[in-house]
C-alpha cells in the first residue's frame, strides 16, 4: 500500500519540475507507517536547486492523487458478484 503514495509523488514532482525547465535529476521517496498510525515521506532531492525551488517542490507534494485520495473522504463500496454455475441437464 506503501509504495504508491512513494511512486505518486516521484512522478508527479518529476513533472513538476520538467514543466518549469528544472533539472531534478532523481528524486528519492521512502514512506512508512509511524507507530501512531500516519504514513510518513521522506523526500531526498538530487540537484542543485535554489531554495525557492525546494520549496515549491516540497509543498505541492501533497497534491500528488494518492495523497488527496488518502487523506479525503473518499469511500470504499464493495459491489458483490455471486456466479452460480448452470446445471448440466441430468442424462436420461
Amino acid at each position: 500500500m506503501l509504495a504508491a503514495p512513494g511512486a505518486c509523488t516521484s512522478v508527479t514532482r518529476h513533472a513538476y519540475a520538467s514543466r518549469r525547465g528544472w533539472q531534478l535529476h532523481h528524486i528519492d521517496v521512502d514512506v512508512q507507517f509511524d507507530p501512531p498510525g500516519q504514513i510518513v515521506r521522506n523526500i531526498t532531492l538530487t540537484r542543485d536547486l535554489e531554495p525557492a525551488q525546494i520549496e515549491r517542490l516540497l509543498a505541492s507534494a501533497g497534491r500528488c492523487p494518492v495523497h488527496s485520495l488518502l487523506t479525503g473522504d473518499a469511500a470504499i463500496v464493495t459491489v458483490p458478484t455471486v456466479v452460480t454455475p448452470q446445471r448440466r441437464p441430468e442424462a436420461s
